[in-house]
């Protein structure tokens, strides 16, 4: 893997952590979406309609957040390229459909489809983590070669005044 600065490293980092943040908050929006698309199956009409689509908002505007960060993170450490680019899978035409025809059919429909983008931001998750947690491991590699060099300068320089 290609090794980066350490302060590259660390702008990594905290680019990486904030995308994190902003897909957990995404997942707590779909589990709420989820809830309310529950209700509305349940019989709760255009509250419970209205209450699913608004966390689906709140969910693609992090989303939307967490890609825009991804291609900051992106510009500074190149060779991670397999976060996936999310798009809830609840367009504009199944909203429609669901506010219009408000009926246990399209309720599904739309509830499917908010469990597969559960699963999907999930999975964004975990490959946060472990983008994460390389990062961590290239700071102490990093962190573990710049002692070495100094050990080194140390050693030619006591070297050199004998």
């Amino acid at each position: 893997m290609t090794t980066v600065s350490t302060m590259s490293i660390d702008a990594a980092i905290d680019v990486a952590n904030e995308i994190l943040t902003h897909l957990e908050n995404a997942h707590k929006n779909l589990i709420s979406a989820k809830k309310w698309g529950v209700f509305d199956i349940l019989g709760g009409k255009l509250i419970a309609t209205a209450g699913k689509h608004e966390q689906l908002e709140l969910a693609q505007k992090e989303l939307t957040q967490a890609v825009s960060k991804f291609a900051l993170l992106k510009k500074l450490v190149s060779y991670y390229d397999y976060l996936q680019n999310y798009d809830l899978k609840v367009n504009d035409i199944s909203m429609v459909m669901d506010y219009l025809f408000d009926n246990p059919i399209t309720d599904f429909i739309t509830q499917s489809k908010i469990k597969n983008n559960i699963v999907e931001v999930e999975d964004g998750i975990a490959q946060m983590h472990v983008i994460i947690e390389d990062l961590y491991r290239q700071e102490t590699e990093a962190a573990d070669e710049l002692l070495k060099r100094v050990e080194e300068l140390k050693k030619q320089r006591a070297a050199g005044t004998r």
